[in-house]
């Protein structure tokens, strides 16, 4: 009996990641990719500013969040609008 490989993403995560979303076609399973696509970029952006606005606290400027804005960010899937700390 051949050996199932270990899942690059563990299928308890990809279980939460599906829970409530019906993926039966390539359609929807693009969809879902450019929604994860965008969480990621949010993710990304937002953990940039916290470093920087961390190293200006540590040199004593003070500096703050001051809100969200949109940007539009094209993809190999599509093109998306992520909100982003301006």
């Amino acid at each position: 009996m051949a050996r199932r490989k270990k899942p690059i993403i563990a299928d308890d995560v990809l279980d939460q990641v599906l829970a409530g979303r019906v993926v039966r076609t390539m359609s929807d399973a693009d969809a879902l990719l450019g929604d994860m696509k965008k969480v990621l970029a949010e993710r990304l952006l937002n953990a940039e500013l916290d470093h920087h606005l961390d190293g200006e606290a540590v040199a004593g400027r003070p500096n703050c969040r001051n809100g969200y804005g949109q940007k539009t960010v094209l993809t190999g899937c599509r093109s998306g609008t992520a909100g982003h700390p301006p």
